[in-house]
């Protein structure tokens, strides 16, 4: 089935029951097809971002798994999912909670580039010192290996 923009797609199966009925939404205007165990949910009175969050909190999350089926691979159909108690506040509600959440989705992914480039940078600096390629002086600052290199030859020492 061809996407609309605003559709929110259900994980219609799992390997476990809090697996099914995972969901996400789709807001794009680019052309994509769902289809195998993908349950659809197409509606106009409700943000589809809020339908995103909300649908996927632990309160959903445990209806959905009390309804999920079978033991090896658990099912959730479309009627089943739609016998799942919503409070949906209003829209205008729903968009300013949708983008609050969006905006600290983009902030801890913004977080988390840093962390890695951190841990990164910290991982070679560690090379660097256990190697010997940049050095500590008495007051704790970071020395190059060249910088030494070049000290040396100022002495007359012989680098070896």
């Amino acid at each position: 089935m061809r996407l609309v923009n605003g559709d929110i797609l259900f994980a219609g199966s799992g390997e476990t029951k809090e697996e099914i009925g995972k969901c996400a939404a789709f807001v794009d205007d680019l052309e994509a097809y769902a289809g195998g165990d993908i349950v659809i949910l197409r509606t106009k009175t409700c943000a589809p971002m809020f339908l995103g969050y909300y649908l996927n909190t632990e309160f959903i999350k445990r209806q959905k798994a009390s309804k999920g089926q079978g033991d090896a691979v658990v099912h959730i159909s479309s009627t089943t999912l739609a016998d799942v108690d919503v409070n949906l506040p209003p829209v205008e509600e729903q968009t300013a909670i949708a983008t609050i959440l969006s905006d600290m989705d983009t902030e801890i992914t913004a977080l988390e580039t840093k962390l890695t480039k951190t841990r990164q940078l910290k991982q070679g600096m560690m090379q660097e010192l256990l190697t010997g390629r940049i050095r500590l002086v008495e007051s704790g600052k970071l020395r190059v290996e060249s910088e030494l290199r070049v000290e040396s030859e100022l002495r007359g020492e012989s680098g070896g």
